[in-house]
């Protein structure tokens, strides 16, 4: 594709701008509790690309009124999900030019049933997370950035540029979401569900994506030359990949593909149907040989009014070329600080319902209950896990609050021990239980 002398000189003022920021930006950091000051340019911070972007809107376009970008502010995760939102569908080119600015606050109580510490104290209260997002649009290029602070770990969520070829057409490079199974969540509370935590739900990786979406077919391919940090020894990020740690497995070169279909149903709602496929290498570093992976999905989303109804099978195979010694009947994966072996063939199913009840309790406007099941079918001879999540979320403006209430056998953070989708070998194979109140602000300017 070729791009106007004008699309090339706004690319040359971003990646100017850009740099110029960070050369000079002292960079606010929170970890472990502690707010403090950085001045190394070589991370990436969504502060520094956010005073950026503003700089090119104010010279190139007017940015829209504060009723519009409020009017235009990304929705959680959940009302997403609750709502069917198509991942991937196109915005209309009569999009206002220019740069959005927001991000979340989060707090959370949790209570678990299978910690002694946790009960004698009536749970605890700890920081969820903190989040900025920048999102900016210039003609047909486009820029989105999210990171993500935590008390223990700071990450990026996803960043990439867009070029929209058409209406129907676009182009995206960099961290971005994997285009796999049901988008953009295969779940609705809090702690997502099974899929999530074997790297196949909500995963963002680095590498070329393509967009096609027109008359209810959806068709996304890509292509990720690794996991988004680029470095498999790290564990602090946002989503579960593949990590060397006690295995030396990470991911590279993977192909990704998802073709879904949307049927409308007048009045009563819609149905979309999806299938996506998934193929990549796993190399180890101690054996320097590629083995490779692949994972199949078929889903489907159905929006009836208030009612959501999810399901979906997902099958998953992982061959990595272990040194002499080491299992393959297990591969690593990792996030937030923590690894965790998981069975390197399996099964998942899930089923996930959801209603929304609008309400007029002062700034409440909206409960939406769901129950969301799913279990780990492991083809070595491994006890089965089972995830569940029944709960509610209230959307009251900016405000929203997750209130869950988690059952699981054999199940992470769920009193299934360190690899409970592996061997489960310190796993008692019994059903515990967590309670969960996340609340969190949403912010736009």
């Amino acid at each position: 594709m070729r791009l106007s002398q004008k699309k090339i000189q706004l690319l040359s003022k971003f990646s100017m701008e850009i740099t110029k920021e960070f050369n000079k930006l002292k960079v606010t950091y929170f970890h472990n509790g502690i707010w403090g000051w950085s001045m190394n340019t070589n991370r990436i911070s969504s502060l520094a690309i956010a005073i950026a972007l503003l700089k090119i809107s104010l010279q190139t376009a007017a940015v829209a009124s504060s009723d519009e970008t409020a009017s235009k502010a990304a929705e959680t995760r959940t009302e997403e999900a609750a709502q069917g939102t198509v991942e991937g569908s196109l915005e209309k080119r009569e999009e206002t030019d220019g740069v959005r600015l927001g991000g979340a606050l989060s707090f959370t109580y949790f209570y678990l049933d299978f910690s002694d510490h946790s009960k004698n104290k009536g749970g605890d209260m700890e920081l969820d997370n903190f989040r900025l997002k920048v999102d900016g649009r210039q003609d047909d290029l486009s820029l989105h950035v999210e990171y993500q602070w935590y008390s223990f770990q700071d990450a990026l969520y996803q960043g990439w540029v867009g070029y929209r070829v058409s209406d129907a057409w676009q182009w995206q490079l960099g961290v971005t979401r994997v285009p796999f199974g049901l988008l953009p969540y295969g779940s609705h509370s809090f702690l997502y569900s099974l899929p999530f935590y074997i790297g196949l739900e909500d995963d963002n990786d680095f590498g070329l994506k393509m967009i096609w979406d027109r008359g209810g077919w959806n068709l996304q391919l890509a292509f990720f030359k690794n996991a988004e940090w680029g470095n498999a020894s790290k564990l602090e990020r946002a989503s579960f990949d593949v990590v060397v740690n006690t295995q030396s497995n990470e991911e590279a070169n993977q192909l990704n593909g998802r073709l879904t279909r949307i049927f409308e149903h007048g009045g009563l709602g819609s149905s979309e149907v999806g299938l996506s496929g998934q193929w990549g290498g796993i190399y180890n570093s101690t054996t320097e040989d590629s083995g490779d992976m692949w994972a199949a999905a078929a889903h489907f989303n159905g929006v009836y009014g208030p009612l959501n109804l999810q399901i979906e099978a997902i099958s998953y195979r992982y061959h990595p070329e272990n040194p002499a010694g080491v299992s393959g009947d297990t591969i690593e994966v990792g996030a937030f600080g923590v690894s965790s072996l998981v069975a390197s063939e399996a099964e998942i199913y899930l089923v996930n319902l959801a209603y929304d009840v609008p309400v007029r309790w002062g700034p409440i406007e909206k409960l939406t209950f769901y129950n969301d099941y799913a279990t780990l079918a492991k083809r070595a001879d491994f006890p089965y896990s089972h995830f569940n999540a029944t709960g509610c979320f209230v959307s009251a403006g900016p405000l929203y609050a997750y209130v869950d209430y988690f059952q699981g056998k054999n199940a992470l953070f769920l009193g299934g021990g360190t690899n409970p989708y592996g061997a489960a070998a310190d796993s008692d194979d019994e059903w515990h239980a967590r309670f969960n109140i996340n609340v969190g602000y949403n912010f736009n300017f």
